[in-house]
């Protein structure tokens, strides 16, 4: 955890740093990518979902009054989908459950919003992503 804590320390001050916001650097959505780069290592479902609270964490800082809306709601399914991956049966419901509510209240379709400025995309549709977010509520509901 300690190991973890500081590689994402390094990224943040690298991806915070001056240089890096005249470039337009986005910490949300590097901090996406990266945790769905370690998701796929079978040992470093920790360090995926720490980045996935990062780009919660600056998602929240740039977001207007949707609250992020779906690229929100994309980051709180996959941190759904590693909790149950990695046995973590309680957080994964918490996370889907809170996925679940701003997917009710966020307009539109996944598919049809620019999540983290092209950087991930869905091809769902609104009711599409919703009963996959219920299906794996009820997983993670089963396995408790």
């Amino acid at each position: 955890d300690e190991a973890i804590e500081r590689g994402v320390e390094v990224v943040e001050k690298m991806m915070t740093s001056d240089d890096a916001i005249q470039m337009g650097s986005s910490p949300s959505a590097t901090f996406v990518c990266l945790g769905m780069a370690m998701e796929e290592k079978p040992l470093l479902g920790g360090a995926s979902l720490r980045c996935y609270e990062k780009a919660l964490h600056y998602l929240g800082r740039r977001a207007g009054r949707d609250g992020g809306g779906w690229e929100r709601c994309v980051v709180l399914q996959q941190m759904g989908a590693v909790g149950l991956r990695q046995g973590r049966y309680g957080d994964a419901r918490a996370w889907l459950q809170e996925c679940a509510e701003a997917c009710a209240a966020t307009p539109g379709h996944p598919r049809d919003a620019d999540l983290y400025n092209g950087a991930f995309n869905t091809k769902q549709t609104r009711m599409e992503f919703a009963a996959t977010i219920e299906k794996m509520r009820a997983q993670a509901c089963a396995r408790l």
